[in-house]
């Protein structure tokens, strides 16, 4: 399983429904080295039933490295943000397969 450091969470209805868009650099943390991604992003899951291989409510979606993304961020839409409960911040986990959005509190 590998993980990104802690994200700012941006988000923005210029970023379309269901399309994480991470610089490369953090990218590079989760071992992707291409622009564009498919991946199941799995939510309404605790995290422990995600590092188990529970899906929960997967959807299919897409990680995209742009260089325009600062570094340390994770912009997504404004529905994901909600639908992740609206933090600050977060860690990415991914199975090579499957991508987990990790809330990190203050």
């Amino acid at each position: 399983m590998k993980k990104t450091e802690k994200l700012k969470v941006s988000f923005g209805k210029d970023v379309r429904a269901n399309h994480l868009v991470i610089h490369p650099n953090d990218g590079f943390d989760l071992g992707m080295m291409t622009k564009e991604h498919p991946v199941s992003l799995c939510t309404e899951i605790p995290l422990e039933h995600f590092l188990s291989g529970a899906e929960g409510h997967a959807v299919p979606a897409r990680v995209e490295l742009r260089n325009e993304c600062p570094s340390r961020t994770l912009q997504i839409n404004a529905k994901t943000w909600e639908k992740i409960g609206k933090p600050d911040s977060a860690v990415v986990l991914y199975d090579g397969s499957r991508i987990f959005l990790c809330p990190v509190t203050k």
